[in-house]
């Protein structure tokens, strides 16, 4: 199995970090949604992680599914992340 690539501009990846600090706390379902490859970087998971922190283990088990897709997904997405700047240079993420 190919191991999964995420790439994003910068700027993109500063503006949902802005976006996160603006936001109040996601409902669980929303921050599922940010657990999904497209939104590797770490920063962007870890609040997702702290979003679904407070939910009961009611809605937990209503998750469990999911959550056992996203730790599956997770394995598979690399440590380093490959992103394209404005100016059209490449960073790497660790």
């Amino acid at each position: 199995m190919p191991l999964l690539t995420v790439t994003l501009l910068a700027t993109q990846v500063r503006e949902m970090h802005a976006m996160l600090r603006a936001w109040a706390p996601l409902k669980p379902l929303a921050a599922l949604e940010l657990l999904d490859a497209k939104f590797a970087d770490e920063s962007i998971r870890s609040h997702a992680v702290r979003c679904l922190e407070p939910i009961s283990d009611g809605e937990l088990a209503d998750l469990v599914l999911q959550l056992t897709q996203v730790v599956h997904m997770h394995m598979h997405i690399p440590c380093m992340h490959h992103v394209h700047t404005d100016h059209g240079s490449t960073d790497w993420l660790y």
